[in-house]
């Protein structure tokens, strides 16, 4: 499996996020929406399917193109309508729910799939983004 994953999905800076029915990539540089998908990344790593080179590259792709103050998002850049190939993702509006939210649960896994790297100051970063107690601006 991890075979056919880093010769299919590999985009050569991060890991597709899936195919639609026609067998096209989701979640693949040079795309209008979804460029880049956080979930692949993580487990890429978390999963020990990428190369030490390519997990490396998948990680800091998603923390040059997903970082936030308050945490990754789950993609960029969003849908900005109704897109048939994945459907209720592109149905919510930008920056809302799968559609370029922010989920705690993603978030964790960018916590483990850096600390797994031996990044361990990336790690906690991440992890006080997400921290209620970290934060001060509670009307955010």
């Amino acid at each position: 499996m991890a075979e056919i994953i880093n010769a299919c999905a590999w985009d050569g800076a991060w890991y597709a996020r899936s195919f639609d029915d026609d067998g096209m990539p989701i979640g693949v540089s040079g795309a209008a929406h979804n460029a880049i998908d956080l979930i692949p990344q993580n487990w890429s790593v978390m999963g020990e399917t990428a190369p030490r080179e390519r997990a490396e590259q998948a990680i800091r792709s998603a923390d040059e193109k997903l970082d936030t103050a308050f945490g990754l998002t789950l993609m960029w850049p969003s849908y900005d309508g109704l897109d048939p190939r994945v459907c209720g993702t592109s149905t919510f509006v930008p920056g809302a729910k799968e559609n370029g939210g922010i989920f705690c649960h993603a978030n964790t896994w960018s916590i483990v799939a850096a600390a797994m790297l031996g990044h361990g100051d990336q790690a906690y970063r991440y992890y006080r983004q997400i921290l209620p107690l970290a934060r001060t601006d509670s009307d955010v």
